[in-house]
């Protein structure tokens, strides 16, 4: 995708207008990192849904082909960006190609890390590798993230991380936003 985005949001007074329309993000870009695949995936088709462009990421090209097709036959646009985000150079170029080819990023979601547990240790013996590889993936990119978005996102947009938690039902996330 070459073309900027043509920017049509307008904001809704939320006395006048449908609930629904509060959501709308026509012309905005969303960025969802993890968008391959479960919650990431859900994200992405929502903002579609809602109008957005989105940048896909993710580490799986093949995932990010079937997310993008969903988008397309939703009548919406997706650009992709096959990274591992817990490369030095990955955030950096996810916002540099947002920014050149699509004009802006309105909204980041730092959806992609794990609560991948290999083994089951005690306290004391937990490995130092396991908690750098949880680290690498689970809070730094966040931090890089919002510091590279800080740089460019206008005032008003948001950014926002999601964090998959064990919960009594199995399934729950938690969104925190930074503004």
């Amino acid at each position: 995708m070459s073309s900027k985005i043509s920017r049509t949001h307008t904001p809704v007074d939320p006395a006048d207008a449908n609930v629904m329309d509060l959501f709308r993000m026509d012309g905005m870009v969303a960025v969802v990192t993890g968008a391959g695949r479960g919650i990431g995936r859900g994200i992405a088709l929502a903002f579609a849904d809602a109008g957005a462009t989105v940048v896909l990421t993710a580490r799986r090209e093949h995932e990010l082909d079937e997310v993008a097709e969903r988008i397309a036959q939703r009548g919406q646009k997706s650009m992709k960006v096959v990274a591992d985000i817990t490369h030095p150079d990955t955030i950096p170029t996810i916002v540099d190609r947002a920014m050149n080819e699509l004009g802006s990023i309105d909204t980041w979601v730092s959806n992609a890390g794990t609560s991948d547990y290999p083994g089951n240790f005690a306290f004391e013996d937990f490995p130092d590798w396991h908690w750098d590889n949880q680290i690498a993936l689970n809070l730094r990119p966040h931090f890089v993230a919002s510091r590279a978005c800080a740089q460019v996102m206008k005032p008003g947009r948001s950014e926002e991380h999601t964090s998959e938690l064990q919960s009594r039902f199995g399934i729950s996330y938690a969104v925190f936003c930074l503004k």
